[in-house]
Parts: C-alpha cells; structure tokens; sequence
C-alpha cells in the first residue's frame, strides 16, 4: 500500500480550497434522526447473509469488546468492571481477562478438559441493563486474541491450542519457573484456536496486531471472525494506524472479509491510578448494527461487518451505506458485498450521526483537490496541516478509501454532517471502500496527544468479492 501519514495539509491549503470543485458530492437528504431499518434477517451465526436490494431490520448498538479484571491483570473485581460498564451506557459489555501471563496461568497447564473462564463464575458477573458477552483473551507470546460468545462455552481446546513447550512442573524449581517457561517457549497454535472457538460458535477476533509489546507475529489465520485494529488511544500506545494500514488492509486485499472492531484494553479503574485518568471503558467504542437487542444478535453484526468505531462512549459515530441501483434508496451497508457483473455506478453516502442521534443536514461541503488527495497519499502533504489551518473544532474532514488508499476527502464545516458521491465500478472489478472522519477530539489538549484527530472508522463495503 503506497504511503498515507495520518496527518493534514499545508498552509497552501487554502488555496487549494479555493480551486476544488463541487460537482459529485452532496449533502444527504437525511430528516436530521437515525432510523431504524427493517427487513428481516437471521441471528444464527453461520447464516449471516448479503444485501441484495434492501438494508437489514435492526439498530445501532454500542459497547466495548476488550476488559479486564483481578483474575487478570486488572485492578478491580468484576463487580466495579460492570458498574462501569452500566454507568457508561453500554448497550453490550465484553470482559476477556487473560488466560495465560508471564506470571499466570488461569488454568492447570497440561489439564484440557472442563475447562472455563473463572470470571464468568464470579457471582457478580451479571448486569440487568447491559448485555454481557462470555469472553476470554487467548494470550501467547506471539499475540493476542479475543474469543466471544453469548453463552458459556467450553474453553479446553482453546487452552490446548497453547501448545504448551512444558507440562511436567517436577521439571522445574518452583511453579513460577515452569508458567514463566511455557510463556515464552510454547509455539501456540493460532488456527487450532480459531477451529475451536467455532466448534462452540464463538467469534475468534485478532487484538492489537501492531501493539508495541504484544503484536501479533502469527499468520492471520483463515476464518478469523474479525480484527481488533483500534485498542485504546488511536495515537498510543498501540499503533492502531499500523494495524489498519498494515495488516487490516492488507488482509482486506488478499479477498478476506475480516471485520474491523475497537476494544478499550482497559485495566485500571481505582481513582487515583495514572493510567485509569488516562484510558478507560469505550475509548474506543464499537457500535454493532443488530437486528435485536441480544448477545447472539450483536455477534451476527460483528461476523457480517455491520460495525463501526468511534474514539468515545458519548461521541457519535460513522454510517456507510451505498445505493447500487440508483433509485435513490440504499440497498447495502458497510460489512456487505454486492456483485458488479456490468459498468454501474454507485452513490456512497457516509451519516455522522452524532451523540443524540441526530444528523446534521445543514452546512457547507467542500471536495479536497485530487492534488492535494494524491499528496497525501504520496505522504508529501501530511493531514496535520489540515487542522493546523482550519481551526474551528466543528471542522470534519470525511475520508474515503478505496483498496487501502485514500481515494477522496471532504471538509465539512457549519453543521453538515453527510455527504453522498457517485463512483464508477468496472464490470467483475474487485474493490473496497471505507469510510473514516478526522476532527478535534473532545478531550483534554494533552490527552488530544494520545487520541490523535480520527473520531470514526467504519468497515468496508465490498464489491465481487
């Protein structure tokens, strides 16, 4: 993928506003509210299914994919993590403390039979407000992933697909020489992981591919449900846009359909702890668009790619939909594929809908210059200067992606919060787009730092693919 620094434009800049034209973009004809859109559509996991001409019944949903506690490395009980989760609003929560650490070993190393999360038996592991997934992060030294369901499951081949280098402990000195050993000496195997989470019809999903300390250096393996590609801050301490530009695109390219979640990674609670003032629960947060209100509905929108990714629990996020008939209605949504097997032209539109679920439909829309989308994309011209140049923090700059380069690019100023834009797609051409928005951050200047300017980043809609 050619080089694109997630960064904005020189003061040239404005000039470069003044010479863009504004022939095919325009604002939405929205009413100003989210809807709901409704057709039917299955909730059994292996029966999610394409749009071929109408959008999905259902709604937009928001959590958090990624927690921790003290049967980790957490410093709180289950019970502070789901008050948390409830007093943030969260429609659906996920707690997936480690299963294996330097220094710990959730379950008896060489045991692979009745196997289950201990937190999932904490007798304040419940909630009457928030769906709670049954989740556990699968931890080796050569990366991490999320497993998901909404019922318990047996964990035992999960645990096996450590490949334990060690399971004789009378080898060693003492237990922690032999945890610490296996941690660093096993060869974990990720496929067999994979194969058994979907034996018990859990989601496997890759955590943090590009973190600094934890990356993922496995093959991404086939079938993986989704990728983790925003943990906590964009900026730090995890790479994330690596782990988008690098591996998520990358494995987008090769005709998978992987998923794109957030996860906060949150560990600290306990008021006065530095890192809890810093990171915490929904930073990011992942919206699912479901059908019901149900864990088993939220992980059907995960599998399909209907979800999308905003930095906060009370910031809005990104719709992305297309029209690929042209009678004015939108027939797919990001996570969908549809086929081109003629010249067609299609409207993308992207939504900001905002905190109180509404869309602005007022403003003004300016299309950036191809110049200055291929400075970009060449990494001559840097997105900072954008907003070094354009100050007013209601300022968005709506992205579009097409195969993993940024392929066109909007400022939206005043209030306008959509857009819609045609594209030309080549009879059998096989392509993806994505949508992201970059803007000011509502948070502390310093925090601004480690959140970077990306507010929303959706998944792909797919064409032949």
């Amino acid at each position: 993928m050619r080089a694109y620094r997630y960064g904005a434009l020189p003061l040239i800049f404005a000039v470069i506003l003044s010479l863009v034209c504004m022939s095919g973009c325009e604002q939405t004809g929205d009413d100003g509210t989210a809807v709901n859109r409704c057709t039917d559509t299955s909730t059994d996991i292996d029966d999610v299914q394409d749009c071929t001409g109408t959008l999905p019944c259902g709604d937009w949903y928001k959590g958090d994919l990624h927690d921790h506690s003290l049967y980790s490395d957490g410093d709180s009980p289950v019970k502070d993590v789901i008050a948390m989760a409830e007093e943030k609003g969260f429609d659906f929560f996920a707690l997936t403390d480690h299963d294996f650490l330097p220094d710990m070993a959730m379950y008896p190393i060489g045991v692979y039979e009745n196997i289950r999360p201990l937190h999932w038996d904490d007798p304040d592991f419940h909630s009457d407000s928030t769906i709670l997934l049954y989740g556990q992060e699968w931890t080796t030294i050569k990366g991490h992933a999320n497993v998901w369901s909404d019922v318990p499951f047996d964990y035992s081949e999960l645990w096996r697909a450590h490949n334990f280098a060690y399971e004789d402990e009378s080898d060693f000195s003492d237990e922690a020489a032999f945890i610490f050993s296996n941690y660093f000496l096993s060869i974990p195997d990720a496929g067999a992981a994979l194969e058994a989470a979907h034996a018990q019809n859990a989601l496997f999903s890759v955590n943090h591919p590009m973190a600094i300390g934890t990356p993922w250096i496995m093959k991404v393996p086939d079938g993986a449900d989704s990728m983790e590609v925003w943990n906590s801050m964009y900026e730090f301490p995890n790479l994330n846009r690596f782990s988008c530009g690098l591996i998520w695109d990358k494995q987008l390219a090769k005709g998978k359909r992987l998923s794109a979640v957030g996860g906060s990674d949150t560990h600290k609670l306990k008021e006065g702890d530095i890192e809890a003032s810093i990171f915490g629960q929904g930073n990011p947060s992942t919206w699912v668009f479901a059908a019901k209100r149900e864990g088993r509905a939220i992980l059907n929108g995960i599998k399909a790619g209907h979800a999308t990714i905003s930095y906060a629990p009370d910031a809005g996020y990104l719709d992305f939909t297309a029209d690929i008939n042209g009678d004015g209605r939108d027939d797919v949504m990001m996570g969908d594929t549809f086929v081109a097997n003629d010249d067609v032209e299609v409207t993308l539109a992207m939504r900001y809908v905002d905190e109180n679920g509404e869309i602005g439909t007022d403003g003004t829309i300016i299309p950036v210059s191809k110049e200055a989308v291929d400075g970009l994309v060449a990494g001559t011209v840097e997105m900072d200067d954008v907003f070094q140049a354009l100050t007013d923090p209601e300022i968005k700059i709506f992205c579009l992606y097409k195969n993993g380069a940024l392929h066109k690019a909007w400022i939206l100023a005043r209030g306008a919060a959509s857009l819609t834009c045609n594209e030309n797609i080549d009879a059998g051409e096989t392509a993806y787009f994505r949508a992201e928005i970059y803007g000011w951050t509502d948070v502390d200047p310093l925090l601004r730092l480690l959140y970077g300017k990306l507010m929303c980043l959706t998944n792909p809609i797919y064409v032949n693919y």
